[in-house]
């Protein structure tokens, strides 16, 4: 038989089991790589989950096993405590937007920290956050926030959201534990409201 004079091109041989399986190999190592780091950060997840179910302790230990989760951060500084202060400063770092956070901060600045601008970071990251409302009302209404114009303005935002909410009893309480100059804030504000508030505030404050 004739040897053909071209070149032969052999159909249907398969091709080199070391070129195919090369790139095959790396997908699995990138599969398996991906499917290690979803597992760690499931499992960071989870421990820090369940460190903040622990009694007592639990949110700060929480914060530092989360470690860049501002909002661990924010609960473990209202929570109180040594920490407060120092969990503060960390949650703003990490997430700006925490009010509570701030308010931590406007009651213990950090060195060369204004509390009066830490008090309207509250305000202006957490306008609505009834939680805070009293809270910070309490602080307002301090000798040295009082001199403030736009925290007076803030002020008032927030008595009017109390009001408007019926939790009353939080306006007395800082009415009763305010200066006398803080009570008159108080008192501009809820007037603005409700015209009788003033003088049941008064009359509460004279009351034994």
């Amino acid at each position: 038989m004739a040897k053909p004079d071209g070149p032969v091109l052999w159909a249907g041989v398969p091709s080199s089991p070391r070129i195919s399986a090369s790139p095959q190999a790396g997908f699995r190592v990138a599969v398996l790589a991906f499917a290690a780091i979803l597992g760690a950060q499931a499992a960071w997840i989870l421990a820090a989950g369940a460190a903040s179910a622990l009694p007592g302790g639990g949110t700060c230990l929480a914060a530092r096993v989360a470690l860049w989760r501002g909002d661990y951060w924010a609960t473990c500084a209202q929570a109180g405590g040594r920490e407060g202060a120092e969990a503060a400063e960390h949650a703003v770092r990490l997430a700006p937007h925490e009010a509570g956070a701030w308010l931590v901060l406007a009651r213990h600045p950090p060195p060369g920290g204004n509390a009066a601008d830490c008090l309207k970071m509250s305000y202006y990251t957490g306008p609505n956050a009834a939680e805070l409302m009293a809270q910070r009302l309490a602080v307002s209404v301090e000798p040295a926030m009082l001199g403030d114009d736009d925290i007076r303005l803030l002020m008032r935002h927030d008595i009017a959201g109390i009001v408007s909410r019926h939790q009353l009893p939080s306006i007395v309480t800082a009415h009763r534990q305010a200066s006398p100059e803080g009570r008159r804030a108080i008192e501009a504000a809820v007037g603005e409201v409700d015209a009788a508030l003033p003088g049941a505030l008064r009359a509460g404050t004279r009351s034994p």
